[in-house]
């Protein structure tokens, strides 16, 4: 496997050291995602994905709209909680990660129907599944803080609702969406499926964060005709993560990805400043799907430097 130290001259032979040349870009890149800055200051609140359709970014209203309109509750308690985990949220993190929540709240209420006296430790643990899908720097003890339950409390709820989403997603079940009767089934279904697809990517980005590549793998071949950014990508990234080092097939993922959406490397090196998604400063769907892909997933691009190497020298 390629090694660059930090101390080493950069491999990009502008014979400054790695840690002052372009090491410094990727991170730079990596603090202009937007929500690091609320990371840093509250200690608690990441950022996320969004779903594979090539759409601007859904807004906070947007999202309160499904929440409110579009998604059928099964009690009063459920949609509740889906309120208070959308303002509890919407401060600190972009409206695709309250996306993500929502999804896995909307899936999970729905099919196990859980009960609970207090909402604050499924909040916090759907919250907590948006930061492990994403390696964000906030722990169980953080969100047990904020949502004022025990931390034990709250790995326990975690756990229900990853059993679950390993269930739901590896098993490929894909539920109609519930349409109420005052909307187009269209409008309804349309809603229904960017949340799904939220939860899934998310589900996706935690195998590959948590090196649960057998499960990320599985997940992969469950939607074989998904030629989506996120999905092109993160293939890329699984195999890295499998071999260790360069192989042929790496080669050809990353020449497929190159081809489907070369924004996404010119945002993740710093070719393109990297604006806000949903920000209408992007110049057509491609270029605002990788955006958003980048924004989630520069994280665990950062993480794998070699591979980052190796990509560098390919687009010279």
């Amino acid at each position: 496997m390629l090694k660059i130290g930090r101390n080493e001259p950069c491999y990009c032979g502008s014979g400054a050291k790695y840690k002052r040349c372009c090491l410094n870009k990727i991170e730079v890149t990596a603090l202009a995602a937007p929500g690091h800055n609320d990371i840093q200051a509250r200690t608690a609140e990441p950022q996320a994905e969004l779903g594979l359709t090539p759409a601007p970014a859904p807004t906070i209203e947007e999202i309160r709209r499904i929440a409110d309109t579009e998604i059928q509750w099964e009690t009063d308690a459920y949609a509740a909680l889906a309120s208070e985990l959308i303002s509890r949220m919407e401060d600190s993190y972009e409206p695709t990660h309250i996306g993500e929540a929502l999804s896995v709240w909307d899936k999970f209420s729905r099919e196990n129907r859980p009960s609970f006296k207090k909402s604050g430790a499924f909040c916090a643990a759907l919250e907590y599944m948006v930061v492990q899908a994403h390696g964000l720097p906030v722990t169980q003890s953080d969100l047990a803080a904020k949502y004022e339950v025990s931390s034990s409390t709250l790995s326990k709820r975690y756990q229900e609702l990853l059993q679950f989403a390993d269930s739901y997603f590896g098993s490929h079940i894909e539920e109609p969406a519930s349409v109420p009767a005052s909307l187009p089934s269209s409008q309804a279904a349309e809603g229904n499926i960017r949340l799904e697809d939220h939860a899934r990517d998310s589900l996706l980005a935690s195998y590959l964060e948590q090196d649960r590549l057998d499960e990320a793998e599985q997940l992969l071949q469950a939607f074989p005709d998904d030629s989506s950014v996120t999905f092109v990508y993160d293939q890329l990234l699984l195999a890295y993560k499998k071999s260790g080092t360069i192989t042929p097939e790496i080669d050809a993922l990353y020449r497929q990805a190159h081809e489907q959406n070369e924004h996404v490397l010119e945002f993740l090196f710093g070719g393109k400043p990297l604006p806000k998604p949903g920000s209408g400063t992007t110049s057509s769907e491609a270029e605002e799907e990788a955006v958003v892909y980048v924004t989630t997933h520069i994280r665990l691009w950062i993480k794998l430097p070699e591979l980052l190497v190796w990509i560098y020298k390919q687009l010279r």
